[in-house]
C-alpha cells in the first residue's frame, strides 16, 4: 500500500494532526537516516525518552 496517493495522504495528515492535538510529539526519519545516520536518530530521540 502506498502512502503517496491522495486519499492515503489525506488520512495520514488527519491522523498526524489528531496525534499532535492529543499531545504526541512526532519525529520523522527516512530510510537513509536509519541506514546511514542511526546516531542522529538516537541523538534526536534520547532527550525525549529521558527528559
Amino acid at each position: 500500500m502506498s502512502h503517496l496517493d491522495r486519499d492515503r495522504l489525506r488520512h495520514d495528515r488527519s491522523r498526524s494532526n489528531w496525534l499532535a492535538a492529543n499531545g504526541w510529539q512526532m519525529r520523522h526519519f527516512t530510510d537513509l537516516d536509519l541506514y546511514r545516520r542511526p546516531a542522529h536518530i538516537i541523538k534526536t530521540l534520547r532527550p525525549l525518552l529521558h527528559p
